[in-house]
């Protein structure tokens, strides 16, 4: 199974997001910054999608800097980043970087995750 991490630095946020991910039968892990996800991410090889928050002004690493790192190390790692303050342009995000809006639908964040996955294990 692939796991899902969850980054938000809201605690209620956090929280709501994951149970999405668990009620829809995935395993989830969490982390309130791009600090924690970095150790989570160099930790374990079962996690497959990031959702992640774009604006993170606790920890070392902006959201945009974790989102380039996690490309760049994990380029088969599929990304979902949303944002209820900063809407992305055109090209801010790296390519395959899907982007949603908060507030956003619980099934719409799960059909994305789900997406990524099927295409990962190469399942439709």
């Amino acid at each position: 199974m692939i796991g899902v991490l969850v980054v938000e630095d809201e605690p209620l946020s956090l929280m709501d997001t994951a149970d999405v991910f668990s009620d829809a039968g995935m395993a989830v892990f969490e982390a309130r910054d791009a600090d924690e996800a970095m150790v989570l991410l160099a930790q374990r090889d079962d996690i497959g999608v990031l959702i992640t928050d774009l604006d993170m002004p606790s920890g070392r690493i902006s959201g945009r800097d974790f989102i380039r790192t996690v490309t760049a190390r994990w380029p088969e790692m599929g990304i979902v980043v949303v944002s209820g303050a900063d809407t992305p342009k055109l090209g801010d995000l790296p390519k395959g970087v899907r982007f949603l809006s908060k507030p956003f639908r619980a099934k719409d964040l799960v059909s994305a995750a789900f997406a990524i996955t099927s295409r990962q294990t190469g399942s439709i």
